[in-house]
């Protein structure tokens, strides 16, 4: 059986909706105790039975999910996030960074505008360093 946690997690992740309005608002309501979850598939995307999507949409959201839940322990995987391969879950991880306002995210900010190249991901970290 999967936790309450889990499972708006996974409804969240995988929702399709112009905004998952309403799986992002189960995932408000679980709050910290959703994190863990959602540092694991920035980390590693979630499971192919999961997700037929690319590995790449998965992490992406769950960026997006973990600076809309502004707990700042998602600073330091998001940084990390700004070095991948994949542009998509380089402008969410950016995003969600400017969400965060953490102080500690402003270096690693400006490194990867430095090295960007892909224009949509540079708009983001610009962005967020102007919050």
């Amino acid at each position: 059986m999967q936790s309450a946690e889990a499972v708006s997690v996974r409804s969240y992740l995988l929702c399709e909706d112009l905004d998952c309005i309403d799986a992002l608002r189960d995932l408000k309501a679980c709050g910290a105790g959703c994190i863990p979850a959602l540092l694991t598939t920035l980390q590693v995307g979630l499971a192919k039975e999961w997700d037929s999507r690319s590995p790449e949409f998965a992490r992406a959201k769950s960026a997006q999910a973990l600076g809309e839940l502004g707990d700042r322990r998602a600073v330091a995987p998001l940084t990390r996030t700004l070095r991948e391969r994949s542009a998509l879950l380089r402008a969410a991880s950016a995003h969600a960074l400017g969400q965060l306002k953490a102080p500690a995210a402003l270096g690693p900010l400006r490194v990867a505008l430095r090295v960007e190249t892909d224009a949509h991901a540079r708009s983001s970290i610009k962005a967020a360093l102007r919050v």
